[in-house]
């Protein structure tokens, strides 16, 4: 197995257009090893929708919602946001049905049937609106407020193939990462018109699109990883790609490259991104334990080292979610087996927690430094379920629910909300 370091380079740009260009592919939305529910990878234990990084994007740790003024840190420059209180849980039966779940942070109470989505929608949460992605097939994306989840403040419909894949919400605007497009749409909170759109085309690889598939908030700006496949879904010879992006003039004002397809994260109350480089499974769909987990420091604009390597656990390192200090917890998917472990970031030591729990494929961390770990059916496990969501400590690694919460359907991606 190969591992490769890190390379990065800062480049100030400044970049306004619009550019559409379809995928125009299949979706059969499954839980197997040769069908995906993006066009893009597989959804079993060994890759994810997008064979590449994690589905999830979902871990919503991005949320900007949390409150930054405990002494851990600042998590999001906006002292003026209250608690997190729920947790926003998409589902899916991954065939015709999809739905939203919700649990109450204080309680752990899930209400089924909060809202509604399709088999493959992605939330987020920002400035009092909860955003809902319908991806690959739909393309749609969501404005609601959660305090009237009856009717949606607005819903627009994306170019076909465009498959948004993420979303934040800053200075009144919500910015929607397509992994189908090389482009950043930019609407309006309150009603999600078109305000502008950030052109990525020469950010992209030998193919045109850079796959950015993830956003993150961090010191006043937006952090955008893109993988930058090639046709096998393997890393280009461009590397993983970090945009930062000023939310106020829609610009993008810098540009990090790593060896591999990059995934960064952003958690409540730190003020690093933890991030993941490589693929999945290799251009044969075998499982590739190629990657890596290391930090990046948006002040200086640097990579720091490998901290955990895929080739060391011996499995894909696909979910992940870290608190304000050095432990965090790992998903790790490998001999057919999806594993929880602690992870300590200042040794790079870990303890298992859960041995198998099927395919773990999302994590969100709330700004009360819990993690909430997603976990659905794989074809390749042994494991029966119960499906759903377990609540953990981050900084334990402590099980702080009563097992794992019946969320209706399976899981598929999560965010916090106040």
């Amino acid at each position: 197995m190969r591992h490769h370091g890190h390379r990065f380079h800062l480049l100030l740009t400044l970049a306004l257009g619009l550019a559409l260009v379809s995928l125009g592919c299949p979706t059969d939305d499954d839980d197997d090893a040769t069908g995906d529910d993006d066009a893009t990878g597989d959804d079993d234990a060994t890759g994810d929708d997008d064979t590449t990084g994690d589905d999830d994007t979902t871990g919503d740790d991005d949320d900007t919602t949390g409150d930054d003024d405990d002494t851990t840190g600042d998590d999001d420059d906006d002292d003026s946001q209250p608690d997190q209180v729920r947790a926003v849980i998409s589902l899916t039966d991954f065939d015709t049905l999809g739905s939203l779940a919700a649990v109450d942070l204080d309680t752990h109470t899930v209400t089924q049937n909060y809202g509604p989505a399709t088999t493959d929608s992605r939330v987020a949460f920002g400035e009092d609106l909860l955003v809902v992605l319908d991806g690959f097939g739909t393309d749609m994306v969501w404005g609601w407020d959660p305090a009237v989840m009856s009717n949606p403040m607005w819903v627009t419909t994306l170019d076909p193939g465009a498959n948004p894949r993420a979303a934040a919400v800053a200075v009144g605007k919500v910015f929607v990462v397509q992994y189908g497009q090389p482009e950043i749409l930019v609407l309006g909170k309150v009603d999600g018109l078109e305000i502008a759109s950030i052109d990525l085309s020469a950010h992209a690889d030998a193919d045109g699109n850079p796959e950015c598939h993830e956003i993150a908030q961090r010191d006043g700006s937006l952090w955008v990883s893109c993988l930058r496949l090639d046709a096998t879904y393997q890393s280009s010879e461009d590397g993983g790609l970090l945009l930062r992006i000023d939310p106020t003039t829609d610009q993008i004002i810098g540009e990090y490259t790593t060896e591999l397809a990059l995934t960064c994260r952003a958690f409540e109350h730190r003020t690093d991104l933890v991030c993941h480089e490589g693929v999945e499974v290799d251009e044969n769909w075998s499982p590739l334990y190629e990657g890596a987990i290391f930090t990046f420091d948006p002040a200086a604009g640097t990579f720091g080292p490998d901290l955990f390597t895929e080739p060391d656990l011996q499995g894909n390192i696909h979910v992940y979610g870290f608190g304000p200090g050095d432990t965090g917890l790992l998903a790790v998917a490998g001999d057919a087996t999806g594993k929880l472990l602690c992870a300590d970031l200042s040794d790079g030591s870990t303890t298992v927690v859960e041995a198998d729990l099927g395919w773990i494929n999302a994590m969100g961390v709330n700004d009360r430094d819990e993690a909430y770990v997603l976990n659905r059916s794989s074809w390749s496990s042994p494991y029966g379920g119960p499906f759903g969501a377990s609540v953990y400590d981050v900084n334990s690694c402590d099980l702080l629910s009563a097992g794992i919460l019946d969320l209706g359907l399976e899981p598929y991606a999560i965010a916090f909300h106040n």
